[in-house]
């Protein structure tokens, strides 16, 4: 059962590892490495790739985990929060995600600074993934509300879904572990069920790639 579980474990390690390369991997194929409505996606999938390369590379205590995990969850909100002003119609909103942004920022670095990553590190993270997923919801609202009909060939959209997916799952794994007592066999479905929404994840992302790999559009969405 160990054995088992060991070598599940270095699948989806090697996975998490290799998987964000491939929207990459897409990009350089089809030449469109250099678009700029491509640098969200490469920043965000580079995001990854080095996150879970350190948690491999490395034997991370609890503590380095909350530094990784704090660290390039701030860094992955700032991209998404630049990518999706792209699609806001409204200078109001822009610049309201914007004032959000900085003031998240500076509450997680005033706690940090005061209590230390052990005392909130997984309730900010909580937090962040919250903030994310609900962002992503915004940007497909909106892109759904301005009724273009190549929505589905929006990089946007699919980075947002695969965001969303991926955060809203995530979050609701974590919810469930504080209502069930932590068993092995929970553990294990739990591992498997992030293990197949990460995945899924850069499935999307993968689809977004291909859409911003074609032909500029007209429409700078």
């Amino acid at each position: 059962m160990v054995k088992t579980g060991s070598q599940l474990l270095f699948i989806f390690s090697l996975v998490a590892i290799l998987l964000p390369l491939a929207p990459l991997g897409m990009l350089l194929a089809r030449q469109a490495i250099g678009r700029p409505q491509n640098i969200s996606l490469i920043v965000l999938c580079l995001i990854a790739f080095i996150r879970q390369l350190l948690m491999t590379a490395i034997t991370p205590t609890p503590v380095d985990v909350l530094l990784i995990n704090a660290a390039f969850n701030i860094a992955e909100l700032i991209v998404l929060v630049l990518l999706y002003q792209t699609v806001l119609k409204r200078k109001h909103m822009k610049q309201g995600l914007s004032l959000l942004l900085v003031v998240i920022l500076s509450i997680i670095i005033t706690i940090y600074s005061l209590e230390g990553l052990t005392t909130w590190g997984y309730s900010i993270e909580l937090f962040l993934s919250a903030f994310m997923l609900l962002i992503s919801f915004v940007a497909i609202y909106t892109l759904i509300t301005n009724e273009q009909s190549f929505i589905l060939h929006s990089p946007v959209f699919w980075i947002a879904s695969g965001t969303l997916c991926y955060h809203f799952i995530f979050l609701l794994g974590e919810g469930l572990k504080n209502y069930q007592l932590p068993t092995a066999n929970v553990e294990a479905e739990r591992f498997i069920l992030l293990a197949a929404v990460y995945m899924t994840r850069y499935v999307f992302y993968i689809v977004a790639a291909y859409f911003g790999s074609e032909a500029a559009p007209k429409d700078p969405y």
